[in-house]
């Protein structure tokens, strides 16, 4: 028995190296997969302007007669659809609850049918308006999609888009004083 164990104490012990080989096989494999297979985020920017200060009419200066622009409001109760001073329509909001941009986007078509040259529009908000209603509402009031002769049509309405805020609402009634 003792002659065993002098033979394994003699016994030379193999080395233990690290293959890393089949580590860059994976490597070289597995990056250019993952650079391939990535999906790269397609951002698309859509330009916003802000409305532009009131210009202070010079006496006795007429300018040229303007063009009505389109106003979008969006409040509580739904959209209130004006050409500035004027409210054209309301739009109340649909059975579900949430804002009819469908409806929205009927009315926008007929406006352009009557302003061809127009692209302005402004959208106004109250505070608490959600910001996918808002991303909704630019969307209706941008471009509308038709079908003529079985086919979708892309027809373009206001692409310039102009965003503001509505302020507080009085908890007095117009015209009563504090």
């Amino acid at each position: 028995m003792l002659a065993r164990l002098a033979q394994r104490r003699r016994r030379p012990m193999p080395d233990e190296a690290i293959h890393i080989v089949a580590l860059w096989n994976l490597m070289i494999v597995l990056i250019p997969f993952l650079l391939l297979s990535a999906v790269f985020s397609q951002t698309s920017i859509l330009n916003l302007y802000l409305p532009p200060p009131p210009k202070a009419k010079e006496a006795g200066a007429a300018g040229p007669p303007s063009t009505p622009k389109p106003v979008v409001s969006i409040v509580r109760d739904g959209y209130i659809l004006s050409d500035g001073p004027t409210i054209v329509a309301a739009i109340p909001l649909d059975e579900s609850g949430g804002y009819n941009t469908r409806k929205l986007n009927e009315l926008l078509v007929a406006i352009k049918r009557e302003l061809p040259d127009g692209s302005e529009i402004t959208i106004l908000s109250e505070a608490d308006v959600s910001y996918e209603t808002v991303v909704r509402t630019m969307d209706a009031s941008r471009e509308a999609v038709t079908r003529e002769d079985g086919r979708s049509v892309v027809q373009p309405l206001f692409p310039t888009i102009s965003l503001g805020q509505i302020g507080p609402r009085s908890s007095q009634p117009v015209g009563a004083r504090r």
